[in-house]
């Protein structure tokens, strides 16, 4: 069976906070900047390069119109675009206190694939905590040596739900690091981010598997640095 399959679409939702807010014809619409959350102390901080937004050029606006204390820190995501520019969305729990983001992450130190043709665990996991829809995101990045000169193969993931023993999302099951033919035996690098909702019945571990195909010398997926990333994360929206 062929391992590759298209790539799964994803509009995961992102931490924001609320940063300043501006009433236009009665619709609020509310400057932001982008969070993560911090998987060793689970604090909420801002990346290295966040994403931002002000009230007039990639606004968020809340869908119910709530009027949202500034400093509140919500999920939020890409609602579509007027002119060019895109505008995002987020619901606030109704009663005046903003919904605490049940969210998670862990990352990968260092894994090598020994062998062609096969699934193997890469040992990285994330616990979905209890039932619900979660927004699930798999970031990876895979380095090989070609073996042959002018040689194409690939590297292949996928989510794989350990508690039910199956794939998590069977109907678009990978996404492949295509390794370009080279001129020369090289090692090449290639980064991927993946990701779909998947709705549990209870809570259930999740892993990253990886398979690789045939010309390879070495090939390993990277672990988190400052220059690549291997990494699942998940957001519960519902």
């Amino acid at each position: 069976m062929n391992p590759l399959g298209p790539i799964a679409a994803l509009q995961a939702l992102m931490p924001i906070e609320l940063t300043a807010k501006a009433t236009v014809s009665g619709r609020i619409y509310y400057a932001w900047e982008q969070r993560e959350r911090n998987y060793t102390t689970g604090d909420f901080q801002a990346p290295i390069s966040p994403l931002r937004g002000t009230t007039t050029v990639a606004p968020a606006r809340e869908v119910n119109n709530a009027d949202v204390p500034t400093g509140t820190i919500v999920l939020a995501r890409q609602a579509g675009s007027v002119g060019g520019q895109v505008c995002y969305e987020f619901q606030y729990e109704p009663g005046g206190s903003a919904p605490t983001p049940v969210y998670g992450e862990s990352t990968l130190s260092l894994y090598t694939i020994t062998a062609d043709f096969t699934w193997f665990d890469s040992t990285l996991s994330i616990s979905l905590p209890s039932a619900g829809t979660y927004s699930l995101e798999c970031t990876a990045t895979a380095r090989g040596g070609v073996s042959v000169v002018g040689a194409t193969s690939y590297i292949a993931a996928r989510l794989w739900d350990v508690t039910n023993n199956s794939d998590l999302n069977p109907a678009d099951p990978s996404i492949a690091f295509l390794i370009q033919p080279q001129t020369t035996v090289a090692v090449v690098r290639a980064t991927t981010t993946f990701g779909f909702n998947h709705t549990a019945a209870g809570a259930k571990t999740i892993r990253l598997e990886v398979f690789r195909g045939p010309n390879f010398g070495t090939s390993i997926i990277d672990g988190y640095s400052n220059s690549s990333v291997t990494r699942l994360r998940y957001w519960k929206i519902s």
